[in-house]
């Protein structure tokens, strides 16, 4: 580890004087307007991000030998729950089944909303628009290459952005399946995963293996979030996977503190690696714990704790060796930080993506307002009554981290998609304080029909009281629908409407101006002549496909313009003139977009 950390450190310092080096020096390279500037960065971006995925694959692999050569001794076993025992050695549809079983209603809950996440899964969406466009590019016969516009927003950003596998998960689905549909089940089994998880934490923690309510109770209240509908209703954000990365780390963490299992430090610390490099602000979620485990060892008035000194060094560093570990995992984002997007950036002279939203925004909800409370509560419980602290109370210090640096970022509100992680914790955090406030009571004078009852009130209560304030998850769900459903039945709309005036003999022009569907191989499947674009900035008219194409051009009596995805509002906002044009088509007096409209004079 000290091996580690030295050449870590040295990397990082070697990175710091390139980048000055480069500040002093930039006019010695050839202008970021250049193709020869362009192909440099472009190397170096996939050479770097090649030669860090080969370190990290290398990692995950020596993390995986070496769990399987250092066998847990029957002491470590022991101490690990039965029905992890007996998960090995039984199958996993018997397990379904008796799971089905035991709690139907939960599972209803769960089928339910997989099906509802299927029915309504489509890629007419924001960013997808434009990456789907490379899985079409090739008539569907070039599954196994790596997608270029996926790779020019993770791997090819040179403004400090950093998340190198962000969006590997669509990536890998893509070389598999055209079909989002497809894509969406793996959605939808990354949400169980998560659940399922966070109702192990909480028994675990609390003791209470018996509580069959907490998984429909869970459910709920992780999937009525904004921040679920944003995440799993769509293919485009991150925290997906960074919740149930973060899910499995803290499981085996809290399991490794009772076990001290190589097996259950290993996946953490796989689970951990992966995070850390979905979200720029992820490996909050993962050093944070360490850190403050370290400082409550530190401040533990009990003796068995070991403190750090000269003294007890090597006592206190193998007490440690995982949280020290999870430190070096900071060091390793640091050093990868500085070589795969500071220097480019700096190079390429871009101001940091979003920095106009620094502190700007702040909107916090009653779950955050729960999870701080939490936090005060165990600190009062630890300081006054001598409690442990735990790997549950250091994610809650964590994703109160978390919360703290996407403020200073780019703002922040409980009802984005970046929330999520917060989300599960604080889920979890009201669920342990039903399982030691008023379930122990309910439970001594309620039977367990009524005791799910119970909880499925106050659950209904809460989600009830939450859905009375804007950017709830009812209107978030279906905002997100009538986006689907808008873009997809003005889309096909347009194909009709084209089609039928090309068998008429029409000379079709279609004008498009600020869209999504910019990267417009998803529109020349439809029918034309000639496909234009208005420019919202200077007003002019540019053929971009068809006959006289680069040519500038004047919109004539019979031309289309097509507003699939811009709307009204955006249309006036920058000034797109459509004032000669009628509409055709209107999807719904309820959404802004969904026109098509013709030039009648």
């Amino acid at each position: 580890m000290a091996w580690a950390v030295a050449s870590l450190l040295s990397l990082i310092a070697v990175a710091l004087g390139l980048g000055h080096w480069l500040r002093l020096h930039r006019e010695q390279w050839p202008s970021t307007e250049s193709s020869e500037a362009a192909a440099t960065l472009l190397h170096y971006n996939l050479a770097s991000h090649g030669l860090w995925l080969g370190i990290v694959m290398a990692l995950l692999v020596w993390l995986w030998r070496e769990s399987c050569l250092k066998q847990d001794s029957p002491e470590q076993t022991k101490s690990v729950e039965p029905s992890q025992q007996s998960a090995s050695r039984s199958g996993l549809i018997a397990q379904l089944w008796a799971q089905i079983k035991m709690q139907p209603l939960a599972c209803l809950v769960l089928a339910a909303t997989s099906a509802f996440l299927i029915h309504e899964a489509s890629w007419f969406y924001k960013e997808i628009i434009g990456w789907y466009d490379d899985i079409y590019a090739n008539n569907l016969l070039n599954n196994f290459s790596l997608k270029a516009n996926l790779i020019s927003e993770t791997l090819t950003r040179n403004d400090f952005r950093f998340y190198p596998l962000a969006f590997a998960d669509l990536q890998i689905f893509s070389w598999f399946t055209p079909y989002v549909k497809v894509w969406m089940i793996f959605n939808a089994i990354e949400l169980i995963a998560t659940i399922a998880l966070g109702v192990r934490i909480i028994k675990r923690t609390t003791q209470s293996p018996q509580a069959k309510e907490i998984l429909l109770m869970f459910s709920l209240l992780f999937i009525a979030t904004a921040p679920s509908a944003f995440s799993y209703m769509q293919f485009i954000y991150s925290e997906r996977m960074l919740t149930l990365l973060f899910a499995i780390f803290l499981w085996n963490y809290i399991d490794y503190q009772t076990s001290r299992s190589t097996r259950a430090a290993n996946t953490a610390l796989g689970a951990a690696l992966l995070g850390a490099f979905c979200k720029d602000t992820a490996i909050i979620l993962f050093v944070v714990p360490a850190a403050a485990m370290l400082i409550s060892g530190q401040l533990d008035r009990k003796a068995e704790t070991p403190k750090l000194s000269a003294q007890n060094l090597k006592l206190w560093v193998n007490h440690y060796q995982f949280e020290l570990q999870l430190l070096l995992l900071s060091l390793f984002f640091v050093t990868s930080f500085l070589y795969l997007t500071y220097l480019p950036s700096i190079f390429v002279g871009e101001q940091r993506y979003d920095a106009d939203l620094t502190m700007v925004q702040f909107e916090p909800d009653g779950r955050l307002a729960i999870l701080t409370a939490y936090i005060c509560f165990r600190a009062a419980q630890i300081w006054l009554k001598g409690s442990n602290f735990t790997p549950l109370d250091a994610a809650n210090v964590a994703a109160l981290s978390y919360v703290g640096g996407l403020y200073w970022l780019v703002g922040y509100s409980s009802s984005n998609y970046m929330a999520l992680p917060m989300h599960l914790v604080a889920v979890t955090d009201i669920l342990v304080l039903w399982c030691i406030g008023p379930r122990p009571w309910l439970e001594h004078n309620l039977s367990n029909q009524a005791l799910t009852a119970a909880g499925l009130f106050t659950t209904a209560a809460l989600i009830y009281t939450e859905l009375q304030f804007p950017g709830n998850a009812y209107s978030r769900v279906k905002d997100i629908m009538r986006t689907h459903r808008s873009w997809r039945a003005t889309f096909n709309q347009s194909a009709l409407v084209l089609r039928e005036a090309k068998e008429k003999g029409n000379e079709v022009n279609v004008i498009i101006s600020k869209s999504w569907f910019r990267r417009f191989n998803h529109l020349k499947r439809l029918h034309y002549d000639r496909l234009i674009y208005l420019n919202e900035d200077t007003h002019n008219y540019l053929i971009i496909d068809g006959k006289n194409k680069g040519n500038s051009y004047t919109p004539q009596p019979g031309d289309f313009f097509l507003d699939l995805d811009t709307g009204k509002r955006r249309i006036k906002e920058f000034g797109i003139n459509i004032k000669h044009f009628e509409a055709i088509y209107k999807f719904s007096p309820d959404v802004s977009n969904g026109h098509i409209y013709i030039k009648r004079r």
